[in-house]
This record gives C-alpha cells, structure tokens and sequence, in this order.
C-alpha cells in the first residue's frame, strides 16, 4: 500500500469509494474529510476496489474502515490489518468506527481496546420535524423563526449559492469567525475556517451544496452541506448566521433543508466536539437517535 496527502486532485477520484457503503457517520462524507483533512493530517490509498484512508495523532496512525463494498469490508479490513501489523511493524487502530460494525466484523475486546466518548456521536434529525417545526417541542424554535420573519418581512431572500458567491461568502465568513470567540482548547475553529476556506478555492471540483440568507443585500447566514443519497440523510458540515439576528439560525436551517433537501428522511448535524454551548444547541432540536463511535484499537 502507498499513502500519498489527500489533495484536491484525488477528490473526484475519491469520492464514489464513499458510497459503496451505508455509513452514517460525519466522517464516511468525503466533504466532512476534505474541510478536516489538515488538522489530521490526512492521507488516502485508492486501489481499483477499495480506498484507504489514515490520519496521523503524534507520531502514530489510525485508520477508518475500508471503503469499499459492505460485503468485502472484512476482507480489506483484514488486508489493512496485516499491512500495519506486517509491513509498518505498528498495532492497527481504527478511528471512530460505528457501532453496527463492531459486530459485524467481529471487532472483540479480547483483540481490541475499545472504547467510546459522547463527544464524537453524531447528531440525527427526523427530516419532517427540522425542516417544518412543527409540534410542541418546536415551539420555540418556530417562534423564533416567526419573531425573524416579521421583523425582516420584505427584507430577506434566501439564495442557493454557487462559484459565482464565492466573494461574498468568504466575506461573511471572515466577518464571522472574527467575532467568534471559541471555548474550545484544541482551536479546531481556526481548521474549520482554513478549511472552508480550501473547499471555496476548488468549488468547480468539490461542488458542496450551499446557501444563504440575504437581510437588504448582505449575506447574514451561510450553511453548506452534502446529501448522503445511501442513507437518505442530509448532512450539515456548516452552519453559520449572524447571531445577534433573533430567528436567523432556526430559519436557515429549515430553509436549507426545504429547498435543497426535500426528499430526505433524515438530517446529521454531526458531532458537538464536547464543547457545551454546542451540545447545548444540537439537543436544542430533538435529536431521535446518535450515531455512536467507537475507537478500536489493537492489543
């Protein structure tokens, strides 16, 4: 196996190895891996059926599963194994690994250590609930968006954007992480923001799903997304609104969903990397379940 750095050149080439398996975890979504590929350190394998990829922590490596067919993803694991174990003369670990396959591939604790963390779960969303608000659990919710829609009657637009709002997007985005102040200790703010900032310089490659809200002309909220066709899901990798808007981020969220997801049954939005204000905001719409995810490593 030879790794090379996961750049803008493999993308296309990457990208169908990601659907040849149901994943529902944030990290089975190429988009999700490309935006977070520096932090990481991220390298990939791309052979004729299955694609490898590793991340680097300190000096070692981890692993995700092999993407590949569900029905030969024992037999790459397997391969993957003897590579680490044989050639790199290293343990093999295995990054977030969903729960179905820890049975699945007969990933037992007497080979493993592993473990689990409610930071790293996922998220989901009954699609019908987000995108309408409706009943009383989003009561609030939909009075915020109720409050916006008044105040900014005749003043909003809702844009699906594309290449041509690059300009403007990053001027939002500059304008938002500026005045964000982070409660997070390992600074993935500053990555998030360099990495959107790598997938608006390769939109013509990546071609993201993206929109936004306009209040008299200016760009006030921005969300960018993928649809992960397998699991009939929406996936949200980012959502940023000005928030001294009342009812800005509620609305942005539903409209996104109502124009560019219709369709689907449900709605990641991804993990709250432990930091509170966050957790706090994603329980804030009702999830119906979490993705859990689960470090393997070998003994």
């Amino acid at each position: 196996m030879e790794f090379q750095r996961f750049t803008v050149k493999e993308y296309s080439r990457l990208e169908p190895y990601f659907h040849l398996r149901v994943g529902r975890a944030c990290e089975e979504q190429i988009l999700s891996q490309y935006i977070w590929k520096e932090l990481y350190d991220t390298s990939i394998c791309i052979e004729e059926e299955v694609a490898y990829l590793r991340i680097k922590s300190g000096t070692k490596y981890y692993y995700f599963l092999p993407f590949c067919k569900e029905e030969k993803l024992s037999y790459y694991l397997s391969k993957l194994k003897s590579y680490v174990n044989e050639t790199l003369n290293d343990k093999l670990r295995l990054y977030l690994v969903e729960e179905k396959y820890l049975e699945s591939l007969d990933l037992r604790e007497e080979e493993y250590n592993i473990v689990t963390n409610v930071d790293w779960e996922d998220y989901v969303y009954d699609y019908e609930k987000l995108a309408k608000l409706s009943g009383k659990k989003y009561h609030k919710k939909k009075n915020h968006v109720n409050a916006f829609l008044k105040q900014y009657e005749g003043r909003y637009e809702y844009a699906t954007l594309t290449i041509e709002h690059k300009q403007e997007i990053e001027e939002f985005l500059i304008g938002w992480y500026e005045n964000k102040v982070s409660e997070d200790a390992y600074m993935r703010l500053d990555n998030e923001a360099e990495g959107l900032k790598r997938v608006l310089n390769h939109l013509s490659q990546i071609k993201p799903i993206m929109a936004g809200i306009y209040i008299d002309g200016v760009l006030q909220a921005f969300t960018m997304g993928s649809y992960n066709k397998e699991q009939q899901m929406a996936m949200i990798h980012i959502e940023k609104a000005n928030d001294k808007i009342r009812g800005l981020y509620p609305f942005i969220n539903q409209q996104f969903l109502l124009h560019e997801m219709e369709g689907c049954k449900y709605v990641n939005r991804e993990d709250d990397m432990g930091l509170l204000s966050l957790r706090k905001a994603k329980e804030s719409y009702h999830p119906i379940e979490k993705v859990k995810k689960y470090m393997v490593i070998q003994r």
